[in-house]
């Protein structure tokens, strides 16, 4: 989504292998994003180990990290990755090299932390596992979307994996549905992933903007590669 005339805070629900963040660190006017992913053990995998740092461009050494274990959601000391300061999730760069963004690292189930948080998003990223568990659907629930609705700026827009649109059309539909139960206007899209088939994403966003409005704003972006913003 274009946000051109300012800069953005992002929150990302899932993605603790650190991919999505690599993107979302691409834009300028990346203002900070916070991440929270569930398992401690997977974010510091993705942060450390060789062959998931090649993959993900070490982007949770890209800007200054905090790193959240307990289950509480204040954010823990900042560190400023330089070439002096030694920290756990920090590549080596020259002293004075500026950091793209702003990163915080939560590990806490994320249904808490939308419940505790204070602060506002302009794009938040949902990127959970199919909800094929009890403790999975509580994720895709109407209660946990008006959570999402709190922490998202008025102008903001959160975009949500929605599973397969070949193999699960009744589930992905039913995440559209239970968006609109919370008060969300909704776009639906898909696009054919190599390792997965077809597979769906729902934006959602809270303002006056039309369906019809939000996909000629879409379709401008991905004719433009989304120029220089997000």
């Amino acid at each position: 989504m274009v946000f051109a005339r300012e800069r953005v805070r992002v929150l990302v629900l899932g993605g603790g292998d650190g991919l999505g963040l690599r993107e979302i660190l691409k834009y300028p006017n990346v203002e900070s994003v916070t991440l929270v992913d569930l398992d401690p053990a997977m974010t510091h995998f993705a942060a450390t180990h060789p062959v998931m740092t090649a993959l993900n461009a070490r982007s949770f050494a890209d800007a200054r990290v905090a790193v959240v274990r307990a289950s509480g959601v204040a954010e823990g000391p900042r560190y400023l990755v330089t070439g002096e300061e030694p920290h756990p999730h920090a590549r080596r760069v020259q002293p004075g090299e500026v950091a793209v963004a702003e990163v915080s690292v939560v590990n806490i189930d994320a249904d808490k932390f939308l419940a505790e948080v204070q602060e506002v998003y302009d794009v938040v990223i949902v990127d959970f596992p199919d909800p094929r568990s009890i403790e999975l659907c509580k994720l895709y629930s109407k209660e946990f979307y008006l959570k999402l609705r709190r922490v998202l700026s008025a102008h903001g827009v959160a975009a949500i994996q929605s599973t397969s649109v070949y193999y699960s059309r009744e589930a992905y539909l039913m995440v559209g549905r239970t968006l609109e139960a919370a008060g969300f206007s909704v776009l639906r899209y898909h696009h054919d992933v190599p390792s997965f088939g077809d597979w769906g994403w729902h934006l959602a966003w809270k303002d006056e903007r039309t369906a019809g409005e939000m996909r000629i704003a879409c379709t401008r972006c991905a004719r433009s590669r989304c120029g220089p913003t997000i």
